[in-house]
């Protein structure tokens, strides 16, 4: 799933209009328009952050469908007793791909 395709499904999960949305982060609704449909690649982070934010997702979570369910591992031999857990932390990771032209 593609960045454009992400927002428009927060978006809408979230009751927004396009026109909405683009308000409460500043920006024009073409610009949230032209995203959502793949013409717009150009963000700066400030914009993405504000636009996370305001869909209540992670920065990462815009370029991935699968929100915090990413799994690493899904099988662990370690008890599920606390006494043996040290340190837990999440990883993110995104894939991501540029032209070079």
């Amino acid at each position: 799933m593609n960045i454009g395709n992400r927002v428009r499904q927060l978006r809408r999960a979230k009751n927004m209009k396009i026109a909405e949305l683009a308000e409460a982060i500043g920006v024009d609704a073409a610009n949230i328009s032209r995203l959502e449909t793949g013409k717009q690649k150009q963000f700066t982070e400030q914009t993405l952050s504000r636009l996370a934010d305001c869909l209540g997702v992670d920065i990462a979570e815009l370029f991935t469908s699968d929100s915090k369910g990413n799994t690493v591992c899904k099988h662990s031999d370690m008890r599920k007793d606390s006494a043996n857990v040290k340190d837990l932390f999440r990883i993110e990771i995104l894939d991501v791909s540029a032209s070079a032209g």
